[in-house]
């Protein structure tokens, strides 16, 4: 895409799928949601790239990459993925590989006046993530090199708070090294994740701090342990200007997943 012109975004986040379709998380099919998601999508049109931002997979298995790609490609877009805690990056990149069009395991992606910088914030077997120092000075070094593009950082733990509850102990645990970096950068526009299964839009000092529902099950804001909160799953589009305007909108689908578990006991 040439300089000049607005990106189409679009983030789909913490698709849970298993490696046999028809298993459910807490009632739901992840499976058919993240097909009814994906339906979403392309009926209210199709975007430049897709972000796809993390806990992929519920169980791990090769199976459940490979059903994951078979739903999102039908977009037709370039995807462009990161790991979660419930990822285990080297099945999804194995499974990834060149053959896999359209998933691009490119850590940094371009369109427009726009770069993507994908973060990897997993600690295999925690919940809780963390940014190596490689990935910080990657960071710092890609933001440096392409200064002359409005920057959207992406991971899957929420290096901010989105308000009280379970997802601040149990997210990025040095958010505060992270944005010592991007305090350097006056090209960072919007910081993406995903992790916490909700909807949040805030700023600091001009960033935009941005997390979106999953295409699955939501946890409740503001909750001190993961309560499921009776939203629909969704996804998140971006309008993205050259002039590093941020536009942005949350879509649901008209429903809760059909058997979800109404009780969080």
């Amino acid at each position: 895409m040439a300089s000049g012109q607005a990106v189409e975004v679009v983030q789909l986040t913490d698709t849970h799928l298993f490696g046999v379709t028809g298993r459910r998380m807490k009632g739901a099919d992840t499976h058919r949601t993240l097909i009814d998601v994906v339906d979403l999508v392309i009926a209210q049109g199709k975007p430049d790239l897709v972000l796809l931002t993390g806990d992929v997979s519920q169980d791990e298995t090769p199976q459940s990459y490979s059903h994951v790609h078979s739903v999102i490609k039908k977009i037709g877009v370039p995807v462009y993925y990161l790991p979660g805690n419930h990822d285990l990056p080297r099945v999804m990149y194995g499974q990834y590989t060149d053959e896999c069009v359209p998933f691009k395991a490119d850590r940094n992606a371009f369109a427009g006046d726009w770069i993507f910088i994908l973060l990897d914030t997993t600690i295999e077997g925690q919940i809780d993530g963390r940014l190596s120092e490689p990935e910080l000075e990657r960071l710092d070094r890609d933001l440096t090199t392409h200064a002359d593009k409005h920057a959207m950082v992406c991971m899957h733990h929420n290096p901010f708070s989105v308000g009280p509850g379970a997802f601040n102990e149990f997210g990025c645990l040095n958010g505060d090294e992270f944005f010592s970096v991007i305090d350097k950068h006056r090209n960072v526009k919007a910081i993406l994740t995903g992790h916490v299964h909700q909807e949040h839009d805030s700023e600091r000092n001009g960033v935009r701090l941005l997390s979106s529902p999953s295409t699955c099950i939501q946890f409740l804001p503001g909750a001190a342990t993961f309560t499921l909160d009776l939203k629909p799953p969704g996804y998140r589009r971006f309008t993205l200007n050259p002039d590093g305007k941020v536009e942005t909108s949350v879509h649901r689908l008209a429903n809760i997943p059909e058997g979800m578990e109404l009780s969080n006991t």
